[in-house]
């Protein structure tokens, strides 16, 4: 009896590359971003796609004077200054450039499939969280949002893990890339602030050690105020067009991309 199950076992066949990929879906997701990069570099070549060509001059500009807020440019020129780094060995083509936003998008990959590990998610809604970045197609391109997302990505790994010094240390990275990474500092600021009470109502409390908690995230907050403070404005540039603004078309077409990429998970 036992030695025909042990048979039927071995007989199975084994589970496909395809079975194995949709289980994890890290895979597939890191093989697009290898592949975008891929058909960007062949199709393109060393010419600017949009406006790599206003980033790379702030590349080569940081690698040739040092750190400075250029004046066209609203965002902290943190991404810029890192592939700065890579200018005296790679040189200053935008294949570099590209390179460390592949990787950041690759990053992203791996904190947001833990994140969706700590918060439960089948494979099909980690899935949806991974391939995210793939819709935004400067993801491959000579941009700042790949390393942006990936520190966001891990601000919110660590976050749900409760680490959270290593949290908002990810969040001030991100505040270097993208100022907008705040909105999302006071998003994980308030979740480590409340808590689900345990009653039937199941309505939300005050932690009791949130002042220890939420300190590392104060920290940033406060720092990013007296950057705002020395700066004189929230944006790195000067130049009028980079002040901060209310724009609606931005808004209604990232909150029809959340309600319609992200059916599943709300449905």
């Amino acid at each position: 009896m036992h030695e025909s199950s042990a048979q039927s076992a071995s007989s199975e066949p084994a589970p496909s590359l395809i079975k194995k990929l949709a289980r994890d879906p890290r895979l597939p997701a890191i093989a697009a971003i290898a592949l975008w990069l891929a058909c960007v570099t062949l199709f393109s070549g060393t010419h600017c796609l949009f406006d790599e060509d206003q980033h790379q001059e702030v590349v080569i500009e940081i690698a040739r004077r040092g750190f400075f807020f250029p004046d066209d440019l609203p965002m902290i020129p943190g991404w810029h200054a890192l592939c700065s780094l890579l200018v005296p060995w790679f040189g200053t083509g935008l294949l570099p450039m590209r390179v460390v936003s592949a990787l950041s998008g690759i990053i992203a990959v791996f904190a947001l499939d833990d994140a969706g590990r700590s918060l439960h998610l089948n494979t099909t809604h980690r899935a949806l969280l991974m391939f995210q970045p793939l819709l935004f197609p400067f993801f491959g391109l000579a941009y700042t949002d790949a390393l942006a997302l990936a520190y966001l990505g891990l601000a919110i790994a660590m976050n749900l893990r409760g680490r959270h010094w290593l949290s908002a240390l990810a969040l001030g990275g991100g505040v270097l890339v993208r100022q907008t990474t705040l909105v999302w500092l006071i998003v994980l600021l308030a979740r480590t602030l409340w808590t689900e009470s345990i009653t039937p109502s199941r309505r939300l409390v005050l932690r009791s050690d949130a002042p220890k908690k939420c300190a590392p995230y104060l920290v940033v907050l406060a720092g990013f105020g007296a950057f705002a403070l020395l700066h004189g404005r929230l944006t790195a540039g000067r130049a009028p067009e980079n002040q901060p603004g209310f724009n609606a078309a931005q808004i209604w077409v990232f909150g029809l991309f959340v309600l319609a990429f992200w059916a599943p998970i709300w449905l």
